[in-house]
């Protein structure tokens, strides 16, 4: 018992510690991010400059409405960093952009804020539709101020793996992320619409977001996840939950989850409306347990697109989601 406390202790202190080294530094002037002597702990400079080597986790770094570039990878399975537009005590706007006409794909491990403008840019062409020329381990949330993405996609060829959870902003159309381009990207993590939504896409990508799309319950306008390209898609494997003031998807979507097996847990589509009790379609013990999130886990399943009587059935051996009634 006494080597779990101190175990414990340790950890805590090791905890402290960490939220003690992680520094904010100001970007100085243009330039490409692991240039010498550009963060400086002073907004003006004149503070502690940042080794780039010596980044550690939960450093900030704010653009201070200078235009970044990013050629090279940022941090590792053990330090994350965050990019933010925001202003800190220096000043707002700037951006981060990372073009993918590169020989080598690139790792960020970073969580990416936005301020008043958008918080990380992609650009470019890849070496193909499939390829992986980017990858993006970190929390993406939009920004205060219209049209302040979290992260905008521009990119035309090129595959972009984002881990984390997706958070639309406070702004007017402040998306968490926003592609503008045919580009592919693929979220494993759940995206979540505030006033802006958690992942919208307006052109002809094809994206695929491996958790749930959440609709807003505290603001208006924001759905998880839209799909408004003209020859495009997205496909969505987790649970849809629609908040009280918007839906969990709109337009060109494939909600495709795993079939579940006899007596496991299955995906669900759930409807609040500001009604007193959310009604849950997807896997329940009877009837007249449809409107208990808890009773998901047990039972038979069911699928309906509306929100009277349920009908129950078994799943689909056909997996892919067709389940069965």
């Amino acid at each position: 018992m006494k080597k779990g406390i101190i175990a414990l202790v340790i950890l805590l202190l090791c905890a402290f510690v960490y939220q003690a080294n992680a520094t904010d530094y100001y970007a100085q002037a243009d330039a490409e991010i692991t240039t010498a002597t550009l963060w400086d702990t002073n907004p003006a400079g004149g503070g502690t400059d940042l080794t780039w080597a010596s980044l550690a986790d939960g450093d900030v770094l704010y653009a201070n409405n200078h235009a970044i570039t990013i050629a090279n990878d940022i941090g590792s399975a053990s330090v994350t960093a965050t990019l933010t537009t925001a202003a800190g005590t220096g000043t707002a706007g700037g951006s981060f952009t990372f073009n993918i006409n590169t020989t080598a794909a690139k790792t960020l491990y970073v969580n990416v804020t936005a301020g008043t403008t958008p918080g990380l840019i992609v650009t470019g062409a890849g070496g193909g539709a499939d390829t992986t020329e980017l990858t993006i381990i970190g929390n993406i949330t939009g920004g205060s101020a219209a049209n302040a993405y979290g992260v905008r996609l521009e990119h035309t060829l090129g595959n972009i793996p984002i881990t984390g959870t997706i958070a639309g902003g406070a702004g007017m159309s402040s998306h968490g992320i926003h592609s503008a381009s045919a580009g592919k990207f693929a979220v494993t993590g759940n995206a979540t619409g505030a006033i802006g939504v958690g992942i919208n896409s307006s052109q002809t990508s094809i994206f695929t977001v491996n958790g749930n799309c959440i609709g807003s319950s505290t603001n208006t306008g924001g759905i998880g996840c839209h799909c408004g390209a003209t020859t495009g898609y997205c496909t969505i494997t987790g649970n849809l939950i629609n908040g009280v003031y918007n839906t969990a998807v709109s337009g060109h979507v494939r909600w495709t989850p795993t079939a579940p097996a006899s007596d496991a847990t299955g995906h669900y589509v759930k409807f609040d409306g500001g009604a007193a009790s959310a009604t849950y379609y997807g896997k329940v013990t009877d009837e007249t347990a449809a409107n208990e999130a808890s009773k998901i886990a047990a039972g038979e399943y069911f699928i309906k697109s509306d929100d009277g009587a349920t009908t129950l059935g078994t799943a689909s051996s056909s997996g892919g989601g067709a389940w069965g009634w």
